[in-house]
């Protein structure tokens, strides 16, 4: 992000990505700074700017659509609890100033921490151990990728054995590796979707969950980890290294490309010494 050289004040300024009014550094203010670096690029259907999306929308429908739903239930509703239909019905933009919607000891700050609170006050889940079956129909087929995109963390299954083993083991990790409360939470709704419907013997993959947990502002990382306790995930993700590479030699010579290649890899993993 573009910063003035010190010792210059940038002058207030509109905000490209939310149009927020205001003082801050650089061409976007934080949030949207920050919303981009999650988000990709693409045309939000609300208000048909090129903007980083969630859900197909941009960060200035998304605010409206919270201040929309404020309005009318009274109520102040964190991001998760807006739904679609308010998304839809924006036709509007409230222009505002920049910190508006994230001001400290505003009533969604204040909604967080009750729930935070809440949450803490809760017993811890039960000790569960893995489930075990009798029998089990083997696979007839190799696994067919789910979609869990399509899966929504109100309609999990929470009577699942496999969940409450998840959720166990989620708790311990909670324990031993000192997770906020926000991770814990977030831990558990990503648990409820990729374990709804689950049989023993399947494997979650990487390429599966990792689009749809992100799009539901999940922690990704921290649900493998329990994944990986279980036993039942499996990393089909293309290291970094090879679609790095593949993206440097492309459009060059295929005798060159094919040397540039091997020494590279020597490089990176060594080979046998030769003169």
């Amino acid at each position: 992000m573009a910063r003035f050289p010190k010792g210059c004040v940038k002058p207030t300024s509109s905000c490209p990505g939310c149009l927020a009014w205001g003082d801050f550094r650089g061409r976007l203010c934080h949030t949207c700074y920050m919303f981009g670096r999650s988000h990709e690029t693409a045309v939000c259907i609300g208000c048909w700017r090129v903007q980083p999306l969630k859900w197909e929308y941009c960060r200035l429908c998304w605010c409206q659509a919270r201040l929309n739903a404020r309005t009318a239930t009274g109520m102040p509703t964190v991001s998760g609890e807006v739904t679609t239909p308010w998304l839809q019905a924006v036709r509007h933009q409230q222009l505002f100033f920049v910190g508006l919607h994230y001001r400290r000891g505003s009533a969604l700050t204040a909604l967080h921490h009750v729930k935070a609170r809440e949450a803490s006050r809760r017993p811890p889940p039960m000790s569960h151990s893995q489930p075990r079956t009798g029998w089990r129909q083997l696979p007839l087929f190799e696994q067919v990728p789910r979609d869990f995109g399509r899966l929504d963390p109100a309609a999990a299954d929470l009577a699942s054995p496999w969940l409450a083993w998840a959720k166990h083991l989620a708790h311990q990790l909670t324990e031993a590796r000192g997770w906020g409360r926000g991770i814990r939470f977030a831990v558990n709704r990503g648990l409820a979707v990729v374990l709804t419907g689950y049989v023993e013997g399947n494997v979650i993959r990487h390429s599966e969950i990792f689009t749809p947990l992100r799009a539901l502002d999940l922690r990704v990382g921290h649900v493998i980890t329990v994944l990986e306790e279980m036993g039942i995930f499996l990393d089909d993700e293309e290291p970094f290294f090879e679609r790095r590479l593949v993206e440097r030699l492309e459009g060059i010579a295929p005798g060159i490309a094919a040397e540039a290649e091997r020494w590279t890899r020597v490089l990176r993993d060594g080979g046998p010494r030769s003169r």
